[in-house]
C-alpha cells in the first residue's frame, strides 16, 4: 500500500492510537469475505528498466480486472491470477492516473465469480471487509474494518480527493484490493494508508479506498463503444524483437504455499520471452541470473510451449522449483527439466539461477 505524506501533527497523534480493540467481523460478513476471496488476485507485472512490481486485483467480470494504477503503471506486460487458477496475461481498458484507478480486460476468461459495485456509500461506524494479496506467499488475506468516514479529503496524486477512510491496517501489496459489505457487495477499492486520526480508532493507520460508485463511475466511461482512453500499460521497450508466440501452457503441482508465486514468476518471464519482449522479461532476473544466462548481450530464441512447475520449496528469502517445459528451437521440440532458483533479497522475487537437470529429449 502506498503511504501518503501526512503533517507532523497526525504522525504524533498515530503513535498514541490503538487503544480500542479491532472490530470484530460479524458471522454476515466473515461468510461475505469467504465467498469473495476467489474473485481476489495477485498482479505481477514486468517492466522495460526496473524489476516488476506486484499488487491485489478483484474480478467485476468474466475477464474484467480492476486494480489501483500505481500498481501496474507504466509496466510492459501484466498477469493476474485468482486462488486455484493459472496466471493469465490482461491488457488495459482504462486508467485514472489521478483517482489511482485501472481497469484490465483478461486475454482469457477468469473462471472466477465478478463482485458488484456499490451504488452508494455505506453507512459511516459499520464494519467492512478488506480483501487483498500482501505478499506472495499468503493467498488472499482479510480483515474487517470500521469505516469512520465517507468523505475523508486530501492531497493524493496531486489533486484532493475524497475516499472512504476505514479504522484498517493494510499490509504493502493490498493496494488494488477490495472493501466489501455484508452482502459482499464491493464499497471501495483500496489505495494507500495514513496514520490514524483519532486517538480512540483501534490501528495505527487507516486505510484509504476509493468509493466504489466513483470506481463504477469510471467503469462505465471506460467500456463505452466509443471510449478511447490512452494507458501507460503495454507499452513496448526499445529494441523489442518481433516474436509474437503465445504464453505458454501452465500447469503446477505442489502443497508449498509459494507454488503460485513461483509459478506467476517463472511463466510470466516465459510469456515475455515468447512475445519478444526480451527487456523487460530480462528485468525478473537478477544481475547475476542474466549472466547465468547470458542475458546481458543475447536474448534466447526460443518457444515455450508449455510449463509444469513442481517440487516448490520456500525457505526464507529463497525459493526452489522443478519445472518441466516443452520448447521449440530453431524448429526443433524439446523436452527439458530445470532447477529454478528464486530470491527475494531485492524485493520482489526474481529468477536467481537455472540449472538444466537430466538431458533433454525431443517432443
Amino acid at each position: 500500500m502506498r503511504r501518503l505524506p501526512t503533517l507532523g501533527v497526525l504522525v504524533a497523534v498515530s503513535v498514541v492510537a490503538g487503544c480500542a480493540s479491532a472490530p470484530p467481523a460479524s458471522s454476515e460478513l466473515s461468510a461475505a469475505m469467504s465467498a469473495a476471496s476467489s474473485s481476489v488476485g495477485r498482479i505481477l507485472a514486468s517492466r522495460c528498466e526496473a524489476p516488476p512490481v506486484s499488487g491485489s486485483a478483484f474480478a467485476i467480470g468474466d475477464d474484467l480486472v480492476l486494480t489501483a494504477a500505481h500498481v501496474a503503471e507504466k509496466s510492459r506486460t501484466v498477469s493476474v491470477r485468482f486462488p486455484g487458477r493459472p496466471s493469465v496475461l490482461a491488457d488495459a481498458v482504462g486508467e485514472d492516473p489521478t483517482r489511482d484507478l485501472l481497469l484490465l480486460r483478461a486475454r482469457e476468461s477468469l473462471a472466477v465469480p465478478g463482485l458488484q459495485l456499490a451504488t452508494a456509500d455505506a453507512p459511516t461506524g459499520e464494519v467492512l471487509g478488506l480483501l487483498g494479496y500482501p505478499d506472495a506467499g499468503s493467498g488472499v488475506q482479510t480483515r474487517a474494518g470500521r469505516l469512520v468516514e465517507t468523505g475523508f479529503t486530501t492531497g493524493f496524486r496531486g489533486a484532493d480527493q475524497q475516499f472512504l477512510r476505514l479504522d484498517a491496517e493494510s499490509a504493502g501489496g493490498n493496494s488494488g484490493g477490495t472493501v466489501i459489505d455484508s452482502s459482499g457487495t464491493v464499497q471501495g477499492l483500496m489505495v494507500a494508508v495514513i496514520p490514524s486520526l483519532r486517538i480512540r480508532e483501534s490501528s495505527r493507520v487507516s486505510t484509504l479506498a476509493v468509493p466504489a460508485a466513483d470506481v463504477a463511475e469510471r467503469v462505465a466511461q471506460w467500456r463505452a463503444p466509443t471510449a478511447s482512453v490512452p494507458t501507460s500499460v503495454g507499452q513496448a521497450c526499445p529494441g523489442e524483437g518481433d516474436e509474437r508466440h503465445a504464453p505458454p501452457v501452465l500447469t503446477t503441482s505442489g502443497a508449498d504455499p509459494m507454488t503460485p508465486e513461483a509459478s506467476q514468476v517463472i511463466w510470466l518471464a516465459m510469456a515475455g520471452w515468447n512475445a519478444g519482449q526480451w527487456h523487460s522479461a530480462a528485468q525478473q532476473y537478477t544481475d547475476s541470473g542474466r549472466a547465468d544466462l547470458g542475458l546481458v548481450s543475447d536474448a534466447p530464441v526460443v518457444w515455450w510451449q508449455s510449463v509444469d512447475v513442481s517440487g516448490v520449496n520456500a525457505s526464507g528469502d529463497i525459493v526452489t522449483a522443478d519445472v518441466g517445459t516443452r520448447s521449440v528451437v530453431e524448429g526443433r521440440c524439446r523436452t527439458q527439466q530445470w532447477r529454478y532458483r528464486l530470491n527475494s533479497t531485492q524485493g520482489p522475487w526474481l529468477i536467481d539461477s537455472v540449472e538444466l537437470i537430466g538431458a533433454e529429449t525431443g517432443c
